[in-house]
């Protein structure tokens, strides 16, 4: 069966960001696809994991691991979660009329980009075909275990670092 983020196997509540990730990888390995498409799959959806890394639980374990506590902390409702919810979109140029992001429509009006006129044009701050390795995306889950696998010298080929920057 087709494994989905939406629902477990009996179409219930969505099974756990491991068990999904798990169940993927799995299926990668089942397939017979190389070892780097199976640990893309495994890890494409860490990203995810990015506002807990500031949550107050683990702000409390890195304190008590550090066995200090600054006495001038003030209780946080877990600070400012600086990815976005949502897949990747480019930056830098007038968003699609018709993309994944519509539900956000209505709030495009607040960005300043739009009266730049450098950015609210279908090109924006880009020249043609210039390829994805040359345009800016939002910082999103994804974005983000990107730049933190290359970052940290992962040993995947570049097609398997653009699955999980731009898996949708």
């Amino acid at each position: 069966g087709a494994i989905g983020a939406e629902g477990g196997a009996e179409g219930g509540s969505p099974p756990s960001l491991r068990t999904f990730s798990f169940r993927l990888a799995e299926h990668a390995r089942r397939a017979g696809l190389p070892d780097w498409i199976q640990m893309a799959a495994l890890v494409h959806e860490l990203g995810r994991v990015v506002p807990l890394l500031d949550s107050p639980a683990a702000a409390a374990t890195a304190a008590t691991e550090a066995g200090a506590k600054d006495e001038d902390d003030e209780e946080s409702d877990g600070g400012y979660d600086w990815t976005l919810p949502c897949r990747s979109r480019v930056v830098g140029c007038a968003p699609p009329e018709r993309s994944a992001s519509s539900s956000f429509r209505d709030f495009r009006d607040l960005n300043p980009d739009r009266d730049d006129d450098r950015y609210n044009t279908a090109l924006g701050m880009y020249e043609e075909h210039c390829g994805l390795d040359d345009v800016l995306l939002t910082w999103s889950g994804p974005e983000y275990a990107y730049h933190m696998l290359r970052h940290n010298g992962a040993s995947m080929p570049e097609e398997g670092l653009a699955m999980i920057r731009l898996f949708s």
